[in-house]
């Protein structure tokens, strides 16, 4: 695991010097650099596989054409290594080489040989041609942005390419706007105005001044019918073959451990795999709904080397501001992430984690509520829906999750709203005009930032439109996002075998009904880990890996907000006082759940504004009293 950066149309070793500085944290080993005219990468070295100093980067084919800057693991790279030696030189036992001959063999279309997590980036200096590339899922990032002055800029994170003066930190308004209903901006929209992210599974060619962005891989739905027991049994196979090829490195390993099915199913699997116990790691919150007692369990059963981390709501005064950081943007669920993965750095360097098994088996509690959609849209009457459960569902003295019914069902058929409806949406359009009028009059409404992924000429039914909207926009562009920051903040690689791609696109051959049964998600998922692990894990219900809204408010959070969230501090924000301010006044509920979450977005977002905003990006304050 790595961080990549690069200019071209500019030299200037004290930028690309720069840029590589600010993400020290994902690269710490080592760093290296490829300069020519107007062309310049960057790369930190984070040293999983072949830890010599052969393998450090840039690293460039037999005939130094072609220069490449990696960041991820491809699993299969010794069988194409044995493929490509027969025609190409190696002089590494690297990943990363067998990129670039790769490249040199069969073009772009190389990315579609690879199975793994992968950024890179190829400048062939002959053709004088910048090619760059992503995973199919999003599981790496990648940002880019042209300036006016014909100066394209790339990087893992966009600290990198601010470091650039001519590109100035400037607020977009509609991702803003998009995080404000639902957490996270859906696509290659950024919070900053001229900086995009490449799409997954997407190329991008930059050569003469112009951009060229195509697509090599698509989730495609392709519904069989199978006995119940081949699902079951393929699943168990694959999850089986990704697990171990993830098990592929050069430095101690461990896993992630909630005591849920995903990372239970995860450990499990390596433990089978291992012959020596797994070193698992688990951060907890002393409450009454953290996840301690579960994952010790879980240890136990497997006979891991288990280790604890318990977070408290004071440590976001110490740990918050340099979390906003490594986010680029306003985040609330990252510090016990952060923190966790401090610990496991101690004596690991690579982490499984169990991300992706909700999305592609139905395992939140709204995609029970996304199949019967359809079946309600034709139980309620539109006139129904128009005149009383609409008018209804607006009025703010009814509690949110209340509200959140009522919009169910007045949107029931809409597809687009009604999934953000149960996304689940943070804000409602009405509270929006008062918390931020100016971007509620002036953005895309969030149902038609959303709408893209619902493709028209898709024939499948609304749970499985929502499933792949979900899998291309939410898990990419938030918790994939949002892990790889949170654990290359501790310089940990962290891998998700449930991504393996063909787990997916076998996931989406899949009938309905061996996802959901019964009114439960992961019913496929459930049948195929039965023998693996505990009942209790099949039985739990759904909790997460992050702190509850209320607890938190009601500690350190509820102090900061109020010292934040003032009338002053204020005065150049979008984000009114006065309806922040009716929140905070109220007596404090569990009841108010969705509110403490706009409380604690408003809270980040200050944050950032003030770090990335108006602050000095290349000396960033992590004092909390600086923000107040």
């Amino acid at each position: 695991m790595c961080g990549i950066n690069g200019v071209v149309g500019l030299s200037d070793k004290g930028l690309i010097k720069q840029m590589n500085k600010v993400v020290t944290h994902r690269g710490p080993d080592d760093e290296g650099f490829y300069l020519d005219k107007n062309i310049m990468l960057g790369h930190r070295r984070l040293s999983i596989i072949d830890l010599s100093e052969k393998g450090r980067q840039p690293i460039h084919d037999e005939h130094e054409d072609n220069h490449i800057i990696f960041n991820g693991e491809i699993y299969n790279y010794e069988a194409l290594r044995n493929q490509l030696k027969k025609s190409h030189n190696f002089t590494t036992n690297t990943d990363t080489e067998v990129i670039v001959h790769a490249y040199e063999e069969w073009g772009i279309d190389c990315v579609k040989k690879f199975i793994g997590m992968f950024v890179f980036a190829i400048w062939n200096s002959r053709k004088k041609e910048l090619f760059l590339a992503r995973d199919r899922l999003g599981i790496k990032p990648l940002h880019y942005a042209l300036t006016n002055g014909g100066v394209f800029l790339f990087a893992s994170e966009i600290k990198s390419i601010l470091q650039y003066e001519e590109v100035k930190p400037q607020l977009n308004g509609q991702a803003l706007y998009n995080f404000l209903n639902i957490n996270y901006t859906p696509g290659e929209q950024t919070f900053f105005k001229g900086i995009k992210r490449l799409r997954p599974g997407h190329t991008l060619l930059y050569k003469n001044g112009k951009i060229s962005i195509q697509k090599y891989w698509d989730i495609s739905v392709n519904i069989t019918n199978h006995p119940d027991e081949y699902y079951i049994d393929m699943l168990r196979e694959l999850l089986l073959t990704s697990v171990e090829r993830r098990l592929i490195s050069d430095v101690p390993f461990g896993a992630y451990l909630s005591g849920g099915m995903d990372s239970s199913t995860v450990v499990g699997m390596m433990s089978q795999l291992v012959g020596e116990p797994i070193k698992t790691y688990t951060v907890g919150f002393n409450e009454p709904w953290d996840e301690l007692e579960d994952a010790r369990r879980i240890s136990e059963h497997f006979g891991t080397d288990h280790h604890e981390l318990v977070v408290e709501s004071k440590d976001m005064e110490k740990e918050y501001p340099k979390a906003i950081w490594h986010m680029d943007m306003p985040q609330r669920n990252i510090i016990p992430t952060i923190m966790v993965s401090r610990l496991a750095k101690k004596k690991v360097t690579v982490m499984q984690n169990g991300l992706g098994g909700d999305e592609l088996f139905a395992g939140y509690r709204r995609h029970k509520w996304l199949v019967a959609a359809p079946n309600v849209s034709k139980w309620v009457p539109p006139i129904l829906k128009k005149n009383v459960l609409e008018p209804l569902s607006r009025q703010q003295a009814l509690p949110f999750d209340v509200r959140r019914g009522l919009k169910y069902l007045a949107t029931a058929g809409e597809y687009e709203k009604n999934y953000v409806v149960l996304a689940p949406q943070v804000i409602f359009d009405e509270d929006l005009e008062q918390l931020a009028p100016d971007l509620a009059s002036e953005a895309t409404p969030i149902q038609d930032v959303v709408k893209p992924f619902f493709d028209p000429a898709f024939k499948h039914d609304f749970f499985n439109q929502a499933l792949v909207m979900e899998l291309k926009s939410y898990l990419c562009d938030d918790l994939l996002d949002r892990f790889d920051r949170v654990s290359m903040a501790a310089s940990i690689e962290g891998r998700v075998p449930f991504l393996d791609h063909e787990v997916v696109e076998f996931s989406f051959t899949m009938p309905n009904h061996m996802k959901v049964r019964n009114n439960e998600g992961k019913y496929v998922l459930r049948q195929a880990i039965k023998e693996l692990v505990p009942k209790e894990v099949l039985q739990k219900k759904k909790q997460g890996f992050n702190m509850n809204n209320y607890y938190w408010y009601n500690g350190y959070l509820g102090d900061l907000a109020r010292q934040l969230l003032t009338k002053e501090n204020l005065r150049e924000s979008p984000l009114r006082y006065d309806y922040l301010q009716k929140i905070m006044q109220r007596r404090t509920s569990p009841r108010l759940f969705w509110e403490y979450a706009q409380v604690w977005n408003a809270v980040a977002i200050e944050i950032w504004r003030k770090m990335y905003l108006e602050g000095d990006l290349r000396k960033p304050r992590f004092d909390m009293k600086y923000y107040l």
